[in-house]
């Protein structure tokens, strides 16, 4: 899950990764292929508000347009409150923290 995922890079000295531009979009694309993986966003601090836990910056609207899905975050059934890569989309999306998915480390 997203915590579990959070603690592991943090015991490796890293942190889960941002992903800011596509250029980095593109990146993780090629790290992680055909799966899911945890990226480090969540709006858990205040829901609506996504930060990237690198720095703690907003995700911007530029970073929305650029690497999330059409449509996404959309905080589905107001559960989603973390951010993964999801391959069939080729973008980022917000998923229940709970899920069990790999992760991107930086």
């Amino acid at each position: 899950n997203y915590p579990q995922a959070q603690a592991t890079c943090q015991a490796k000295g890293a942190v889960l990764a941002s992903v800011k531009t596509f250029d980095k979009l593109t990146i993780v694309r090629n790290l992680v292929g055909a799966n899911i993986a945890w990226v480090g966003a969540d709006d858990m601090e205040k829901q609506g508000s996504f930060t990237w836990k690198l720095d703690s910056s907003p995700v911007t609207k530029e970073t929305l347009k650029s690497v999330f899905a059409l449509g996404e975050p959309n905080n589905s059934q107001g559960l989603e409150h973390c951010v993964h890569y999801y391959f069939k989309t080729g973008m980022l999306n917000d998923v229940q923290c709970s899920s069990t998915y790999g992760y991107v480390c930086e």
